[in-house]
């Protein structure tokens, strides 16, 4: 008789402990800036406050999907427990979760509603910043490709923006680069500098200029090369070859 009676009040004291532990069951909202999991899609942390108790939650595993599961360890001081949640997105980033929390007062329900947020993301690389390329130089030149001892070698030339004159146009009228220096040199078939002449583009963006030819030899190439520099933009050359014949005379 002893022992059933005994059996009896065991039987009562557990159902006192489990009501208990029932009631001490909760469920609260988290909400507001530091109280959101933060996560990179496979681990998380953040600063739960449940029942005005707040937990630390450093290291959490989190498998995003329909639900989504979330577990792990989670501190109030010193004090661990274990965390284990399962969700369904509500919108945009609100869950709601519920699940239990393991602790030294036992399990606990827990139903909470719980923001999730991409958070510390792969650093992008620095931004790379453009830098504005300087627009090229288009050297258009007109020059004989013979000339007789004694006359003249006269030269034309125009430079443009070669943006504007891709195709190298002598007589397009627009695009014309003012300001442009413009470096000749005559040079031998042993590369030889025999004579060189310097001038600036006008208003036009034409320059030109011409020399005598003397004391050349006949019957032999020669080579005049062309230069355009202007601050600010890609420098263009041209090289023409000349051919130097006797006079006749």
């Amino acid at each position: 008789m002893l022992k059933q009676i005994l059996k009896i009040s065991l039987i009562f004291v557990c159902c006192l402990v489990l009501l208990s532990t029932a009631k001490n069951g909760y469920s609260d909202s988290i909400l507001g800036a530091g109280v959101s999991i933060k996560t990179d899609g496979k681990t998380g942390h953040g600063v739960l406050k449940i029942n005005s108790v707040t937990y630390q939650a450093q290291n959490l595993t989190i498998q995003m999907g329909n639900p989504v599961k979330i577990s792990g360890d989670i501190f109030n001081g010193k004090e661990k427990s274990r965390l284990v949640l399962t969700g369904i997105n509500v919108k945009d980033t609100l869950y709601k979760f519920s699940g239990i929390i393991v602790g030294k007062n036992g399990i606990r329900d827990v139903n909470l509603d719980l923001y999730i947020v991409g958070a510390n993301p792969p650093p992008l690389p620095p931004a790379t910043k453009k830098v504005p390329q300087p627009n090229h130089l288009e050297l258009i030149v007109k020059s004989p490709e013979i000339v007789v001892v004694t006359y003249n070698y006269g030269f034309s030339v125009k430079v443009f923006d070669k943006k504007i004159n891709p195709t190298g146009n002598y007589d397009q009228k627009t695009g014309n680069i003012q300001g442009v220096k413009i470096s000749v040199s005559f040079k031998d078939n042993n590369n030889k500098i025999v004579k060189t002449l310097n001038g600036v583009t006008d208003n036009q963006g034409y320059y030109a200029d011409s020399f005598r030819i003397l004391n050349y030899l006949p019957s032999t190439p020669y080579y005049v090369t062309f230069n355009a520099t202007k601050s600010g933009y890609i420098s263009d050359s041209v090289i023409k070859t000349v051919f130097v014949h006797a006079n006749s005379r």
